[in-house]
This record gives structure tokens, C-alpha cells and sequence, in this order.
């Protein structure tokens, strides 16, 4: 199952619907990239219409809007044409929005434990290098690397310490939160077949779609692809 792919036209994102045969309710799957051409996040805002209840994330803390700056000086570079994905409409659908992720103090307090060059330099070397990104950028620059998907990779594995220690902050520990939060919404559906839509960073949802897989029997109906920005 890929949920992200970079190609030699664009980089595109496959929203996933999986349904529970047992239960019968529906989970669409929204892989999110932070920065986007406009019609992408208009695209997800129409689709959004078609679910119950919407699992999004957002994390608003100290450290999180310091990691922040990097992606949204894309936006700031004209050239690029590309919005940030808070920017996407959600005034339609805002009484069905649940937030899924982490509390900001929960999030602050982890970063706090990381080592001195995880906690400091990290933010700085984000926003510098987000710096030269909406100076001397391009889309086809952006799309390198881009990739996500079910199975791990080859780098996933050799991963070393420094950046384990910060993909628990900023992945395992959200995903275990967004996993019981999925857990919550199904039991609260008793017998009621709606559709739950999980708004997250695509990084997210390889954990989110195993859990839907192994721990509650979903299927996967179809997936479509939309573009998230043009070479």
C-alpha cells in the first residue's frame, strides 16, 4: 500500500477507503504533505464531506511552530505557488473535526529530554535550510526523497539513534495517541456504519493503516490518487 508517490509529472497522494466487513463502517485514509498547491488541499477539503467524523492532527506548542518554519517558508516563495495545509477549508465539516493528536505540553516536555544538539540545533538548521528552500527552491528539488509507504525501507532500518530519538517524538509517539483515538471512534459506532476520515501526515499512516488491518479486520475498498503538486 503506497501513500505517497514522487514521479518525473508530480507528487501525488492516494487517499485509501477501508471498511470493516464485521462492523461495517469505512475509514478514509488522507496522507497529508504540509505544503501543496492549492488544488490538492481543495480537492481533500470536497472529499472531506463524505465522512462522519474526521481525525485530524495538530500540535501547537513552543517547539512544534519552531519546526514549522521550515515548510511554511515554502509558501513564501512565489515561485513555487504552493500554500500551507492549514490553509485548506474546513468550515464545512468543522462540527465533525475531532483533534487526534498530542497535547502541546506532552510535546514540549518530550523535546525537552532530547540530547542538547536534537533540542536546539535541529529547529535552527530547519528553519535555515526552509530559508534557502523560498530562496532558491523548486518543486522538483521538494519531491526528492518524497516517498511513503506500507512496507519499511531500507534507510527505515539502518536508522541510527539521533534520529530514532526524534522519530519517537515526532512519529511513534503520535501515532500509539492517533491509534487509541481510531480506537475510541470505533467503539463509540457500536453498529452505526459510518465513515471515519483520518487527516494526518503520510508518515503517520503506515502504523494507522496496520492497525486498521490486523486489529479491527478492515479491507481495503479502493484508493485514488490526487495530485499534491506539479513538476
Amino acid at each position: 500500500m503506497q501513500f505517497i508517490e514522487r514521479s518525473v509529472l508530480g507528487v501525488r497522494s492516494a487517499v485509501w477507503t477501508l471498511e470493516s466487513p464485521q462492523m461495517g463502517f469505512r475509514v478514509m485514509l488522507f496522507p497529508m504533505i504540509h505544503v501543496a498547491q492549492p488544488s490538492f488541499y481543495a480537492e481533500v477539503s470536497k472529499r472531506l464531506s463524505q465522512c462522519d467524523i474526521i481525525l485530524c492532527e495538530g500540535v501547537s506548542s513552543k517547539f512544534s511552530k519552531r519546526l514549522a518554519q521550515a515548510y511554511l517558508q515554502l509558501t513564501r516563495n512565489p515561485r513555487l505557488g504552493l500554500v500551507a495545509q492549514h490553509e485548506m477549508a474546513l468550515d464545512h465539516v468543522k462540527e465533525r473535526l475531532v483533534l487526534a493528536d498530542i497535547e502541546g505540553a506532552h510535546f514540549d516536555e518530550s523535546w525537552e529530554d532530547l540530547s542538547f544538539f536534537n533540542r536546539f540545533i535541529l529547529p535552527v538548521a530547519a528553519y535555515f535550510f526552509g530559508l534557502y528552500l523560498r530562496l532558491f527552491g523548486t518543486r522538483r528539488l521538494m519531491a526528492r526523497q518524497i516517498n511513503s509507504q506500507m512496507l519499511e525501507s531500507r534507510d527505515d532500518l539502518l536508522i541510527d539513534d539521533d534520529t530514532q530519538e526524534i522519530d519517537n517524538i515526532l512519529l511513534e509517539h503520535r501515532d500509539q495517541h492517533l491509534i487509541s483515538v481510531i480506537d475510541d471512534q470505533i467503539a463509540k459506532l457500536g453498529d452505526a456504519k459510518q465513515t471515519i476520515g483520518i487527516v494526518y501526515g503520510a508518515a503517520h499512516m503506515r502504523a494507522v493503516a496496520r492497525h486498521l488491518v490486523r486489529n479491527h479486520g478492515c479491507r481495503t475498498l479502493d484508493g485514488e490518487w490526487i495530485t499534491v503538486f506539479d513538476l
